[in-house]
Parts: structure tokens; C-alpha cells; sequence
């Protein structure tokens, strides 16, 4: 399912919803690596079980909880709403406006994930998300969040409309480099949206949005003013298109 989002200046981005099948396999793989990082945690502890078995017991729960919950907070921080069982299958959680993934967001969803999870092995969740349009569980639907199976662009959808046969980008394969590292996948598909719909806008709105999308990404990433002066926003837009999507 495709999801089309109009930005606030206009333009319109698309977003693939993720089917509950390749949200299934990512969540298997995670709680693999969350009952193995528990059971190692706890025979760690198992000195407890010597004291007391409800002492154990209780620190068994409190051990599983917190690691539950810290390994989908930790790593939907670190590695920008991505688990690495939603690596695998290329899925991301976003906003479900196309807004940046915030603090909050992450916190809510995975607070609520625990109800989701009733009554064992995320069935709620599961049948949530199996019946809801969007692929929501009920995290997703109080954080306003969806997940989103990542599009992979190839050289071929950007031939001749992108790439160009100079980049003065490339010039600063430092600078490059930071731009793949700080650039979300979202981000890099809305660039592309911007500049793969630019017909769909009138003169004013497409040169003012690519005035924001440029100073956007300069905040991010300073490329040198020798390298960006003689060049229209459009074009630095398509330059930095090229360097995220294309191998070179």
C-alpha cells in the first residue's frame, strides 16, 4: 500500500506502508536477540535464585521488561525509528505525516508497545496491525507513527533526469561522506520527490522550496561556498540526489 503525503509547501511524498508479514519476521528476529541478551542478563544473576526464588523471580520480570523496552527505545533512537530486525527486512518506523520521527514518539509507541504485546508474543499487535489500512498497532496509532518498507532508488530511475556528468559536490569527498551519515532515508526520498514532481509546482513555491531543502541539508552538512555559489538550489538538490543514491 502507498501512502502520498503533500507537504507544507506542496509537495506530495510517498511513503510505502509495510506488510504485517515483513513486520512479523523483524519482530521474531528482535525478540530473538532480546530473549538471548535476557537469558545471558540473568544467568549473569542467577547467585538470587540462591537467597530467594520470588527474589529471583521478581528480578527475572524487572530484568526482561527493561531490556524489552530499552532495546526498541535505544536503537529507534540511534539508528533513526530502525530496529535491527526492521534493518534486515528494510522497514523504518516515521512519522505518519512526514514529519521527522521525534523523542516523544519513540517513547509513547514502545511504552504502549507492552499492551501490544498482550496477551503473549504481540498477538494484539499482531491482529491490529493485520486489520488496520495502514499496518498500525495500537503504539502506532498513539504515537501517530506508521512503518514503512524502505525504497531503494537505482541508478536507472535517476538516468538522465538527476545525474549530471560533473558534480562540483564531489568535490569534497569528506563532505560527501558526512552527507550519507546524516542524511535519514526519509529526508533523501523527500529531496527526490521534490525534484522527480517539480512539474506539479508553480515557479515561486518549487524555487522556495528547494531554497528550504538547501539550507536544510547545509545545517546538516557544510559543503564549501567554492563548490555551491555557482549553482542554482534545484541543482544542488540533484547534487546531493546523486551523491546519496548513486555508487560512485
Amino acid at each position: 500500500m502507498i501512502k502520498e503525503i503533500i507537504t507544507p509547501e506542496g509537495t506530495k511524498l510517498s511513503m510505502t506502508i509495510s506488510n504485517p508479514f515483513s513486520r512479523a519476521y523483524a519482530f521474531l528476529i528482535d525478540m530473538f536477540i532480546i530473549i538471548v541478551t535476557v537469558n545471558i542478563s540473568i544467568s549473569l544473576l542467577s547467585i538470587f535464585s540462591l537467597v530467594s526464588q520470588q527474589l529471583f523471580a521478581t528480578i527475572y520480570y524487572l530484568i526482561a521488561f527493561i531490556i524489552f523496552q530499552g532495546y526498541y527505545i535505544y536503537f529507534e533512537i540511534k539508528w533513526n525509528g530502525q530496529t535491527p530486525g526492521k534493518k534486515i527486512f528494510k522497514l523504518r518506523v516515521v512519522d505518519a505525516n512526514g514529519l521527522s520521527l521525534s523523542f516523544d514518539q519513540i517513547i509513547i509507541r514502545n511504552i504502549i508497545k507492552t499492551i501490544d504485546a498482550l496477551p503473549y508474543f504481540g498477538l494484539l499487535g499482531g491482529i491490529v496491525v493485520f486489520f488496520s489500512k495502514e499496518g498500525k498497532r495500537l503504539g502506532d496509532y498513539a504515537a501517530d507513527t506508521i512503518v514503512v518498507h524502505l525504497n531503494v532508488r537505482s541508478e536507472f530511475d535517476l538516468k538522465d533526469t538527476f545525474i549530471n556528468k560533473y558534480n562540483s559536490l564531489r568535490s569534497s569527498p569528506h563532505m560527501c561522506s558526512k552527507l550519507k551519515r546524516e542524511v535519514t532515508h526519509q529526508e533523501a526520498e523527500l529531496f527526490y520527490e521534490a525534484i522527480a514532481r517539480a512539474d506539479e509546482l508553480s515557479v515561486k513555491p518549487r524555487i522556495k522550496l528547494y531554497d528550504k531543502l538547501k539550507d536544510h541539508i547545509q545545517s546538516k552538512v557544510l559543503f564549501p561556498n567554492e563548490l555551491i555559489n555557482d549553482i542554482s538550489s534545484e541543482q544542488y538538490i540533484k547534487n546531493v540526489i546523486d551523491i546519496l543514491f548513486t555508487k560512485k
